[in-house]
């Protein structure tokens, strides 16, 4: 599902249409997002749109208050990971936790990962 949000977040997405890619019905699709993410798919993608409209204006920041704003975002991505790092720890083990659910855990995990590497990048210059 995140995979899917994040290759058409340009394009009108809607929950049967992540359900769908995830073989999963609506019920079970809100129901994995609240139960690992603790929150809606569609608060996930404001959250991941949001995000995606301050890395494009971040040029237009003074030098000053980008790197407040990339600091804010390192700091809020290093917290995201270690919660995601402990939950899938707590998790991966357990045969009640539906492989749909790990493999949300994961992907956020990922998504985190990339987000580190960007903030190096965008450090370096």
């Amino acid at each position: 599902m995140m995979v899917h949000i994040h290759e058409h977040y340009s394009e009108k997405i809607s929950i049967p249409e992540l359900a769908e890619v995830a073989f999963l019905s609506e019920r079970e699709c809100y129901r994995a997002f609240r139960n690992h993410l603790h929150m809606t798919p569609v608060e996930y993608i404001k959250i991941f749109l949001d995000f995606n409209a301050v890395i494009v204006n971040l040029d237009s920041l003074s030098s000053e208050k980008r790197k407040q704003c990339i600091d804010s975002i390192e700091e809020n991505v290093k917290e995201l990971k270690s919660y995601l790092e402990q939950n899938i720890r707590e998790k991966e083990n357990l045969p009640e936790i539906p492989a749909t659910g790990m493999a949300v855990l994961r992907q956020q995990f990922v998504l985190a990962e990339a987000i580190e590497k960007w903030i190096d990048s965008v450090k370096e210059k």
